[in-house]
C-alpha cells in the first residue's frame, strides 16, 4: 500500500495591507530603545503641559479671589467684637453702613467667632495685606 501524500498547491504571495507596508519601515529604523525615548518624551510634554495649564487656572483663581471676592465677613465680625448682634444689626437696617459690601451676615455664629483674630485688624490693614501695590505711597497710621 503506498502512502499518499498530499502536497500543498504553490499559491501567489499575498500582497500586504498598505498600513503594513508604510509601517514596516519605520519599525525597522526605530529601535525599541528609541521608541521608549520618544514615549517618555512625550509623555513629559503633556504632564508639562497640563501641570502649565493647572498653575494658570490656580494663578487666575488667586487673581479674581483677590479682586472680586466681598465674602470674608470681616465687617459682622466687628460688630460682635465691639459687642453687637451682626444678625439683629442688619435685621434692623444696618446703621451707620457698619456692614460693607456684601458681608451681611448670614453664616453660622460660630463662623464669627472663628474670626475674631481678624476683626482686630483695622479695614485698611486688610486691604493693605490684600492689594500691597495700592497703598504704596500711602503713609496713614494702621
Amino acid at each position: 500500500m503506498a502512502a499518499s501524500v498530499i502536497q500543498a498547491k504553490p499559491t501567489a504571495a499575498r500582497p500586504r495591507p498598505r498600513h503594513e507596508a508604510l509601517r514596516a519601515p519605520v519599525e525597522s529604523a526605530l529601535s525599541a530603545a528609541a521608541r521608549t525615548r520618544w514615549r517618555g518624551r512625550l509623555l513629559r510634554i503633556a504632564i508639562a503641559t497640563l501641570w502649565l495649564a493647572a498653575a494658570g487656572n490656580v494663578a487666575q483663581g488667586v487673581y479674581f479671589a483677590l479682586q472680586y471676592s466681598q465674602d470674608f465677613q470681616w465687617s459682622p465680625t466687628v460688630l460682635l467684637l465691639e459687642g453687637h448682634d451682626p444678625f439683629a444689626w442688619y435685621l434692623a437696617g444696618n446703621a451707620g453702613e457698619r456692614i460693607i459690601m456684601s458681608q451681611e451676615p448670614n453664616y453660622l455664629h460660630l463662623l464669627y467667632v472663628l474670626l475674631l483674630p481678624f476683626a482686630y485688624l483695622s479695614w485698611l490693614r486688610l486691604l493693605r495685606a490684600r492689594h500691597p501695590e495700592s497703598f504704596r505711597g500711602i503713609t496713614a497710621p494702621v
